[in-house]
């Protein structure tokens, strides 16, 4: 017994030596520095075609020698020579029944020359350009053939000499005739009682059409350039891609923006969704007026401005903020202290080959530049409707960066009663007026050893609590109308290697905006580190 039990050990011991064996010899076979190359690699005059096979997809292909079925040279001829084509597939919203589905048009293909030619100025017009020398490929659900529905019958009026024109065309109509006229009933009875599908939303939207947005804070108008149906994480929705003119920091330019409304079923009142043609508005007229008396109005902020605003501010986020005091609007303190952007991108429109360098650095416009473009902007009247309402800027009391609403902005009231009501030593509270208001006449002027440095003024204001500090730089900055930064020392922090950057911050935005700077509770904090 003690020797089966050795032998098949050993036979064991046996097997794995061999298997390892063969390993190794496998791992040498294999190996770069093993194998030698071919000397006849790669020398063959010859073109080898692989083919993909079965199992190929998703960017895996099982290559294969064999050649797919082709057509035959003169089906395939004979194919080149018709002038539509239509490719169906199956339509998985229709009932199978015994085997069979019911098929859909996926595709059409014009390869008729001349109804290309027909169709390129017409399609133009949905953001389709065709060449003529090509095939026009259209996929469902035909948007631009939808569109275009009324001018491409018109074309019969001009087919009526040209017999080969009007059979081409006859075949493009009578297709047209079969997908939409169906589709162009159940819409009619869906406008007239201002109702909408969510698969048919599409076709309220042509490009040039003008969408109305009333979900946000404020009434919007946009213009329409395309839709798509979209489905992914976010769930199922029909994008909007759109455009709107916003201040770019250099002049008033269109920008793409999507808006989405999400999948909906049955027939749902078009006036419920965020987003939807502006024919359906009650009083489209009434709206567009009062869009324009905005859109002018945007025109004034260029600049920098300090305002009133009670409202509502948002971040970059979108977060919501309510605001109820002093703003400074200000799009190029918005670009660069809070996005971080040092540089402006040059407009494709406004672009110019000559443009220096230091064009391109983040600057304020001149009084100049700002009334051209406004002049620019009042010259297309009909455009002043799509102009944003956001106004980029800083909420002094919060001390945020925000997006502001135009119509939430006053004018600012200065209260110049406070410097008259201020109980305190005439001659001490003159003496710092007098100071502020010399020092922005004279400091263009006043220069120290080192070139810019002596423009500053530091004014030292010190006692017990109640006792009309703050009061003082309040006063004196709405006296000089200047904006007032409130600063307390706890804001700053007590970190050594950050304090220096945030002063020099504030520092920076408070010279931009001719600011007053009030640091508050120097003692108190002094006290504390002491502690």
């Amino acid at each position: 017994m003690k020797s089966i039990f050795r032998r098949a050990a050993n036979s064991t011991q046996n097997a794995q030596a061999f298997i390892s064996e063969k390993l190794d010899d496998l791992s040498t076979a294999s190996s770069p520095s093993a194998q030698e190359k071919d000397p006849n690699f790669g020398t063959s005059p010859i073109i080898k075609t692989l083919y993909e096979g079965k199992g190929s997809g998703d960017g895996h292909y099982n290559w294969v020698e064999t050649p797919p079925k082709q057509l035959k040279e003169k089906t395939a001829r004979a194919y080149d020579r018709v002038a539509i084509k239509l490719y169906k597939v199956k339509d998985p919203e229709q009932t199978t029944i015994g085997g069979r589905t019911p098929l859909k048009v996926h595709s059409i293909e014009i390869q008729s020359p001349l109804l290309v030619t027909a169709l390129k100025p017409i399609v133009e017009e949905v953001g389709i350009f065709l060449d003529e020398h090509d095939t026009a490929k259209f996929i469902e659900p035909f948007k631009p053939l939808y569109f275009c529905y009324d001018k491409i019958f018109a074309l019969h009026d001009k087919a009526a000499k040209d017999i080969v024109f009007s059979e081409h065309l006859g075949l493009l109509t009578r297709l047209m005739m079969d997908l939409f006229d169906g589709m162009k009933r159940k819409l009619q009875n869906l406008r007239r009682s201002q109702l909408i599908k969510y698969k048919l939303a599409w076709t309220y939207f042509p490009r040039g059409s003008i969408l109305f947005c009333g979900a946000e804070d404020c009434e919007r108008l946009f213009r329409v350039l395309d839709t798509a149906y979209r489905c992914d994480a976010e769930g199922q929705r029909l994008e909007i891609s759109s455009e709107h003119i916003v201040f770019t920091g250099v002049a008033f330019e269109w920008e793409t923006i999507t808006l989405k409304i999400p999948a909906f079923g049955g027939n749902v009142p078009i006036t419920s969704l965020p987003h939807y043609p502006l024919q359906f508005f009650s009083n489209a007229e009434s709206l567009k007026a009062r869009l324009a008396i905005r859109g002018e109005k945007i025109l004034d902020y260029q600049g920098l401005e300090y305002r009133d605003y009670i409202g509502t501010g948002l971040d970059e986020k979108c977060r919501k903020y309510n605001i109820a005091g002093r703003v400074l609007i200000d799009f190029h303190g918005y670009a660069k202290h809070h996005l971080g952007l040092q540089r402006l991108k040059k407009s494709s429109e406004h672009g110019d080959s000559n443009t220096t360098e230091e064009g391109a650095y983040i600057k304020p416009l001149s009084a100049k530049e700002q009334q051209a473009n406004k002049t620019a902007m009042l010259e297309r009247k009909k455009d002043l409707i799509f102009v944003s309402p956001m106004l980029h800027g800083f909420a002094m009391g919060d001390k945020v960066w925000l997006k502001f609403y135009v119509d939430d902005t006053r004018p600012l009231k200065w209260n110049d009663e406070a410097y008259e009501h201020l109980v305190y030593p005439e001659g001490q509270k003159d003496l710092v007026l007098t100071f502020v208001e010399n020092h922005q006449r004279t400091k263009a002027g006043l220069d120290d050893v080192i070139v810019g440095k002596g423009q500053g003024l530091i004014s030292l204001l010190s006692g017990p609590p109640g006792t009309g500090k703050t009061l003082l730089a309040e006063a004196v900055a709405d006296r000089t109308r200047r904006p007032l930064y409130y600063l307390h020392a706890e804001e700053l922090g007590t970190k050594a290697d950050l304090l220096g950057e945030k002063v020099k911050k504030v520092f920076e935005m408070a010279t931009e905006w001719n600011a007053v700077i009030l640091l508050d509770g120097m003692y108190e904090t002094g006290m504390k580190n002491t502690a």
